[in-house]
């Protein structure tokens, strides 16, 4: 009963244990830590995160996704591959903010899902620098969910569907009239009193820096 009580984590880190022939409290003093590291780790509701969490995985071995059951594989060389979505379009040519989407099944390529995105969120590239803080590079992931608009999204930098057929990034803001919106740009025109069809959220905007680790070179993508 005691056993089965035990998380997927503490089972994992007892497995560890056995399998590099070591007990908790001498391994935790070659850690650098007091001889009661790993049993205080064991004894807390919560597992725990960080450099203690790596420190551990490296000590028995192995990885923090397998300590944290995203993995079955135990090795230390085990790569954990996550989710991937594609990058549909470009954005930022020009002021108006308008996104070029590409006909192209695989897109312009996959991306690794960033925290705030989901599995059904979908990128964008931004390309230049005319929209101003969000630099040349950086990626725009949101979920492509053809909903009117929202108040929560009033005074924010949405995706935008339009009832003449295009899809811009654009700040959403109050129109004259119910039902119209103006489109604010950083560095273009505000387009006024325009009819928006759908509107979507940002999920997440990835910087320049970060949104290359995120590509997955097409040799990885698994058909």
């Amino acid at each position: 009963m005691e056993d089965q009580q035990k998380s997927l984590f503490q089972q994992r880190v007892e497995e560890r244990l056995e399998a590099v022939g070591k007990k908790a409290a001498p391994l935790s003093v070659e850690l650098g830590k007091s001889d009661s590291f790993i049993r205080d780790i064991m004894r807390r509701q919560t597992t725990p995160i960080g450099d203690n969490l790596l420190l551990l995985a490296k000590g028995l071995a192995t990885t923090a996704d397998y300590l944290l059951g995203r993995t079955d594989d135990p090795s230390p060389n085990a790569q954990r591959r996550r989710p991937t979505t594609k990058i549909v379009g470009r954005a930022g040519a020009s002021t108006e903010g308008r996104i070029e989407f590409v006909d192209a099944d695989g897109g312009i390529g996959e991306v690794e899902i960033p925290e705030g995105a989901t599995e059904d969120s979908v990128a964008i590239e931004i390309e230049g620098y005319s929209q101003g803080f969000i630099a040349d590079g950086c990626l725009i992931f949101y979920t492509e969910v053809h909903m009117a608009p929202t108040d929560d999204m009033l005074g924010t930098i949405v995706v935008v569907g339009t009832d003449d057929g295009e899809v811009l990034l654009k700040r959403l803001l109050r129109g004259s009239k119910p039902g119209l919106f103006d489109l604010e740009s950083i560095n273009g025109p505000m387009l006024k009193d325009r009819r928006v069809i759908w509107a979507a959220h940002v999920d997440s905007l990835v910087p320049p820096w970060r949104a290359k680790r995120l590509r997955v070179d097409a040799s990885e993508i698994k058909l």
